[in-house]
């Protein structure tokens, strides 16, 4: 069966993860994530794209681009062709280093950019590599505060208010989803008070945006809300069909 091709993004803008095929680590030290960065940074010139966020983990990259006048699939591909050969050359392997297809998720409201941004950023923290998300640093969030690095801080401010952004990440640390069980049980949660608990947990505002968040985040939340939401009322809210809410649950 042919590939279904991409969807296009109205925006431009576009969430893409590069994988390591079977999981397996595609950065083995500093030099590594330097050199990827240095990828990133000169396909995006080359291509006139815009870094808007990016965050490197050992095995998987979390890429937020606004793409202009074409496709940027073409353009990630080369990106990986080019980093694979670096680094099977350094480490004297051979086959593929990313899996063959890259998720691609389109960006198209102001909402959905806020939430995949705190997503991205949050990353290294659900891994247990920092305590929070400016800590890491081969994340943007990190450049934030240590400028000028390789996004684009004037056309992210244009699309987002970085200071909102950042208060945002203040209040979801404060709810860190660690905290959520020892929060006061009640009988039952209203739906606005149920969306501010999974709003501060997941960035999601509405079930569009929570079923566009990636299946890892999109159970993490249901997890973390389980002991205080019904089965019934985490489906209404979301969308998410009951039966698999459930086996989350469990």
């Amino acid at each position: 069966m042919p590939r279904q091709p991409r969807k296009a993004s109205a925006t431009g803008i576009h969430h893409i993860v590069l994988r390591g095929v079977n999981r397996q680590r595609i950065f083995e030290e500093a030099e590594d994530y330097a050199y990827f960065l240095e990828c990133v940074q000169d396909t995006c010139a080359n291509n006139a794209m815009t870094l808007l966020a990016y965050c490197c983990m050992s095995n998987h990259v979390h890429l937020l681009i606004e793409e202009a006048n074409k496709s940027c699939s073409w353009s990630i591909r080369q990106l990986a062709g080019r980093y694979a050969i670096w680094f099977n050359r350094k480490y004297k392997r051979v086959g593929h280093l990313f899996q063959n297809r890259f998720h691609s998720e389109p960006v198209e409201n102001d909402a959905y950019l806020h939430t995949v941004t705190m997503y991205i950023h949050r990353n290294p923290v659900e891994a247990g590599l920092s305590s929070t998300p400016a800590e890491y640093q081969w994340s943007s969030r990190y450049s934030l505060d240590h400028p000028p690095g390789l996004i684009n801080h004037e056309r992210l401010e244009e699309l987002l208010s970085i200071s909102s952004l950042l208060d945002a990440e203040k209040r979801q640390g404060m709810f860190d989803p660690m905290y959520v069980p020892m929060l006061k049980h009640k009988q039952s949660w209203a739906d606005e008070e149920a969306w501010d608990l999974l709003s501060k947990i997941c960035g999601a505002t509405t079930a569009s945006d929570f079923q566009k968040l990636l299946r890892d985040e999109q159970q993490r939340a249901v997890r973390t809300v389980s002991p205080h939401l019904s089965i019934r009322q985490i489906s209404r809210l979301t969308g998410i069909s009951r039966d698999l809410i459930s086996r989350w649950r469990s």
